[in-house]
């Protein structure tokens, strides 16, 4: 019997061939082993929330927040997405797939059109003397323009569905450019998601941040290593001292960030929250709860993603990702966003500086 498999428009379970003789989802059997595992509460919360688009996936994959988690229901795994591209998994190992572009790069006026995104960086220079360099491709080609004290090196991209990629695009990764650079754990990280649309997005965030650490220290991309750090984060193996850098990926929607400070990226598409209220408790404090409840109706997704994206980008610039809960990260979601209240485990709110689209 074919099994239900639109909830809010979009798949809730894996594809046909992710289900054993049994019937069984592995995949899902292994994400229900995992939330009992995990040890943050608000973890465990948000991977119902997401589902197992990558069964032991880290704050630090990219992840990020999906669609709604309803009591009773079977958890969603795919983001609340309106529209699915049609690609084949086989497609990706196709010749003529691999040559054309995938990932095409935005300016920071297309991509705060589209997505929610943030940056958080620990720093005591003053907010004003921060800079954003937009990046037009996944690199500095110009090394003469090389990493400023202050400044933080962004490159934000789209990939299917969220947008076609015209073939002559500047600022375009191939599938072919992008895999060669990844290594064999990589490789197998992004075998492992159950879409074709989650492996794009996966893929390039990844390949991405490799070419553009690459062109900051001088070495090919494919020869770079990372380790993780206690708590995740991937750190660079034998670069610059004080260079650190995050990255994120949403499905269709890629955002890489580096800098000579402490920094975490994060990217969500715009779109309708469902069970708004439920999510709101993990992830944001009363008083934040309450100033979302009492935006307009048309706008409070937009609110809401935009603290997620804030909160995130603290928690990965911090390397603790969600050992801390979310709710407990105060921050002013206005114009000028700012930290207001921190656990100890994340310093002062002094030392935070936080980046994002105006509203």
């Amino acid at each position: 019997m074919q099994r239900k498999q639109v909830v809010a428009g979009v798949d809730v379970l894996p594809n046909e061939k992710t289900f054993d003789a049994s019937g069984k989802s592995p995949a899902l059997m292994q994400h229900r082993a995992n939330l009992s595992s995990c040890p943050c509460p608000a973890r465990r919360a948000l991977r119902r929330d997401c589902g197992p688009k990558i069964p032991d996936d880290r704050s630090y994959s990219g992840a990020g927040l999906a669609g709604a988690f309803r009591p009773g229901r079977r958890p969603a795994i795919c983001k609340l997405i309106t529209s699915r591209q049609t690609y084949k998994p086989t497609e990706m190992m196709n010749p003529k797939t691999e040559q054309r572009p995938f990932a095409a790069s935005l300016s920071i006026a297309r991509a705060s059109a589209l997505l929610a995104w943030s940056i958080a960086v620990r720093s005591t220079a003053p907010q004003d003397e921060l800079r954003v360099r937009c990046l037009p491709g996944p690199g500095i080609p110009d090394p003469t323009q090389q990493l400023k004290p202050d400044e933080i090196v962004l490159w934000l991209a789209a990939v299917p569905p969220f947008r076609d990629v015209i073939a002559d695009e500047p600022g375009a990764l191939s599938v072919e450019q992008a895999t060669n650079v990844l290594n064999a754990d990589e490789t197998n990280r992004q075998a492992r998601f159950l879409h074709i649309e989650d492996q794009l997005s996966y893929l390039a965030a990844h390949a991405g941040a490799r070419l553009l650490l690459g062109s900051m220290v001088g070495r090919p991309a494919d020869t770079l290593r990372f380790e993780p750090s206690t708590h995740g984060k991937p750190v660079l193996v034998a670069g610059p001292p004080n260079i650190d850098f995050s990255l994120s990926h949403a499905r269709g929607a890629v955002a890489v960030a580096a800098a000579n400070m402490p920094v975490g990226v994060d990217i969500e598409p715009l779109r309708e929250i469902t069970d708004m209220e439920a999510i709101s408790e993990i992830v944001l404090a009363k008083d934040e709860q309450a100033i979302v409840r009492n935006t307009p109706a048309a706008l409070r997704s937009r609110l809401f993603l935009r603290y997620w994206t804030l909160k995130e980008a603290i928690l990965k610039a911090a390397a603790l990702g969600f050992t801390i809960p979310p709710n407990t990260v105060i921050v002013d979601a206005g114009p000028s966003p700012a930290v207001l209240s921190v656990p100890t485990a994340l310093g002062s709110a002094r030392q935070w500086r936080l980046i994002a689209p105006a509203v």
